[in-house]
Parts: C-alpha cells; sequence; structure tokens
C-alpha cells in the first residue's frame, strides 16, 4: 500500500487533482472500515477488530469505493486525507 505521508504531500499539494463524489455521506460503519484501511489494515485484521468477516469487510470497501466514485483502496485514502477523515 502507498505511504500515508506520501499520499498526504501529493494532495496537499495539489500534484494530483483526483475527482471525488461531493457530500458522501457515510455510515458510521463505514468510517470505521475507512479509517481501518488508512491504518493499512488488511480485511482479516479489520474483520477480527470490529467483529466482521473479511468478506464483509471487502464488501464495505467496494460500497465505499463506489460512494466516493474512485478506482481502488489508493484513492480512498487519498479521499480520506482531502476530507480530514484521518490525519
Amino acid at each position: 500500500m502507498v505511504n500515508k505521508a506520501l499520499l498526504k504531500k501529493l494532495v496537499t499539494q495539489r500534484s494530483f487533482k483526483p475527482s471525488f463524489n461531493q457530500d458522501v455521506e457515510f455510515t458510521e460503519r463505514e468510517l470505521e472500515v475507512l479509517k481501518l484501511i488508512c491504518e493499512e489494515k488488511t480485511a482479516a485484521e479489520i474483520g477480527k477488530e470490529i467483529f466482521l468477516s473479511p468478506r464483509s469487510v471487502e464488501g464495505i470497501r467496494q460500497k465505499l469505493i463506489e460512494k466516493v466514485g474512485v478506482r481502488n483502496t489508493a484513492g480512498l485514502v487519498m479521499f480520506a486525507l482531502k476530507n480530514g477523515i484521518v490525519d
């Protein structure tokens, strides 16, 4: 996974301008999973921490990708950084 510090630098310096869906609303569970993804945890690790199966975690991750309008997990991390969901 791409280093969070590097992604934050790219986003804050505006050298990379991803396009995200605006006004996205997340459930508490989706935010919880997004924050754990940003901590570079695997689906199995996230599932164990929040009492879900890895398959359920992957389903939530895919739903997040669709909601935000990105192509992959790195896009989710950039979205979270740009919108202050994680530091």
